[in-house]
C-alpha cells in the first residue's frame, strides 16, 4: 500500500476527514511536482516495470527536494500543531514518523524530518517491501481497534 493511502487511512481513522486531508499534505507537496516530471517530462512511468524504477531519485532536483523536506519536517509540523493547537494537525506528524521509519536509503531517502536545522535521514524499512507492507498493516489495524475501544 503506497504510503499516501495509508497515511489517510491512520489520519480518517483517528481525526475524520480534517484528519485524512492533512495527513496527506506532506506526500502530496512534498512529490507532486517530482511525479509530475517522472510521468510527463521524463516520461519513465512504465507500468511494465517495478515501481522503483518509475521515480528515480537522482532525477530530483533542488526544488523537488526543498518541497519534499520542507513537506517532511516534524520542526514544521509540530511548531504548526503547538501554534494552532488543533488536533487533527497530530495526523501529519503520524505520518512523518512512519516515513522516518518506512524508507531506506537503498530505495528512497527518508525524510530530513529536522529540516531545516538537520538534513539527516534515518535508513529504516522501506514500505514498498514485505516487512513495509507488516508493520504499515498491523499499524492501522492497530489504530482502528484502539478507536473502537473504550473511550
Amino acid at each position: 500500500m503506497p504510503s499516501v493511502f495509508s497515511h489517510g487511512i491512520i489520519g480518517y481513522i483517528l481525526f475524520g476527514i480534517k484528519g485524512l486531508i492533512f495527513s496527506i499534505i506532506p506526500d502530496i507537496v512534498g512529490i507532486t511536482n517530482y511525479f509530475y516530471k517522472t510521468i510527463f517530462v521524463y516520461k519513465t512511468v512504465n507500468f511494465n516495470n517495478p515501481m522503483i524504477k518509475w521515480s528515480p531519485i537522482n532525477l530530483m532536483s533542488d526544488l523537488d527536494w526543498f518541497l519534499y523536506n520542507i513537506s517532511h519536517s516534524l520542526v514544521i509540523w509540530i511548531s504548526l500543531f503547538f501554534i494552532f493547537r488543533k488536533k487533527y494537525l497530530l495526523a501529519p506528524i503520524i505520518g512523518i514518523i512512519m516515513d522516518i521509519a518506512l524508507h531506506s536509503k537503498d530505495r528512497w531517502a527518508g525524510p530530513a524530518f529536522l529540516y531545516p536545522f538537520s538534513d539527516y535521514r534515518y535508513d529504516g524499512v522501506h514500505w514498498n517491501s514485505k516487512s513495509g507492507y507488516v508493520i504499515t498493516f498491523l499499524t492501522i489495524l492497530i489504530i482502528f481497534f484502539t478507536k473502537l475501544g473504550p473511550s
